[in-house]
C-alpha cells in the first residue's frame, strides 16, 4: 500500500499542472529587436510544456547561472558571439530523503547578431533533454511561454 501511495504521489507532482515560477537572473534583452547587440547573439531557452510544470529547473549557459524555468515559459538572454555556448539544465530531484541533481547539456558555436532557440523537454522523473530549434519553430513555441520575472545580477547569480 505504501509503495502505491508514493507512486501516487509522485505521479501528482509530476503531471500537475501548477508551475514552478520562472526567473531571470541575467539581463533580459530588447525582444522588439531580433538582437539588441548586433555583436552578440541571442539566446532562448523555451519550457512549453506544463508536464513536469511544479519542477523548477535551473539553466546556465557553462557557468553562469542564467535562471530557473517553471512550465509554459522562457528565458532569454545575449552572450558573446565567436565561441561556444553550453546550455545546461538541472533538475533536483528528491528521492526519499536524497536530492539528487540530474544535468542535461546542449553545446553549439554562436554567431554575431543571430538567434537561438533551445527546447526543452520534459522526461518522466524530472529528466530534461534539449533541443536546438530553427528560428520558425523556435518562434512558434516562443509565443505560447510567459517571460520571467528578471531579478538582474550583472553577472547572473553565482
Amino acid at each position: 500500500m505504501k509503495p502505491m501511495l508514493v507512486f501516487f504521489s509522485v505521479a501528482a507532482l509530476f503531471f500537475s499542472a501548477a508551475c514552478a515560477p520562472t526567473h531571470q537572473y541575467v539581463p533580459f534583452p530588447d525582444l522588439s529587436v531580433p538582437v539588441e547587440n548586433r555583436q552578440k547573439a541571442r539566446i532562448y531557452v523555451l519550457r512549453p510544456a506544463t508536464m513536469g510544470g511544479a519542477l523548477s529547473i535551473s539553466v546556465r549557459d557553462g557557468e553562469r547561472e542564467i535562471g530557473k524555468t517553471g512550465g509554459r515559459a522562457f528565458l532569454c538572454w545575449e552572450r558573446k558571439a565567436g565561441e561556444n555556448a553550453r546550455v545546461v539544465a538541472v533538475t533536483e530531484s528528491a528521492f526519499g530523503s536524497k536530492v539528487i541533481p540530474q544535468t542535461s547539456g546542449i553545446g553549439f558555436e554562436v554567431e554575431e547578431g543571430k538567434a537561438y532557440y533551445v527546447i526543452m523537454h520534459i522526461r518522466l522523473w524530472g529528466r530534461t533533454e534539449l533541443e536546438i530549434a530553427d528560428e520558425m519553430k523556435g518562434k512558434r513555441v516562443l509565443v505560447k511561454c510567459r517571460q520571467p520575472k528578471v531579478e538582474t545580477f550583472s553577472e547572473g547569480k553565482r
